[in-house]
């Protein structure tokens, strides 16, 4: 684990438990193209712990439209990789959502860390 990551996880870290101080739940599907059945997936990767914060706000896709991320989840620089867009994740509730952007900080200078914005 990096300096960064450390970092991470010390700021963030209990963001990202549950009421009783237990890793709340989260996987990824990294999304790797399009096939002659639709949508392809890597094998599913779970990442607990990361804090996942419900928050409504209009965001550019690469493609320059203007969608609605309905969550929002913190992650280090290192699973940068880990969130293709177009990946599917499972959050805590179980609600499963599709990664729309990853951003680096967000509009409340949170930086050193990136910002993958959900469906």
């Amino acid at each position: 684990m990096s300096a960064a990551d450390d970092e991470f996880w010390e700021l963030w870290g209990e963001w990202g438990k549950d009421s009783e101080g237990n890793p709340k739940p989260l996987t990824v599907k990294p999304y790797t193209g399009t096939g002659q059945m639709g949508p392809k997936y890597a094998p599913e990767v779970s990442r607990p712990g990361l804090p996942q914060m419900p928050k409504r706000r209009l965001v550019r896709t690469s493609g320059g439209n203007e969608v609605l991320s309905s969550t929002a989840v913190a992650i280090p620089l290192s699973m940068r990789d880990d969130f293709p867009l177009h990946s599917r994740v499972t959050l805590a509730d179980g609600r499963v959502s599709t990664v729309l952007t990853v951003d680096e900080g967000d509009t409340s200078g949170l930086f050193g860390m990136l910002v993958v914005n959900l469906e």
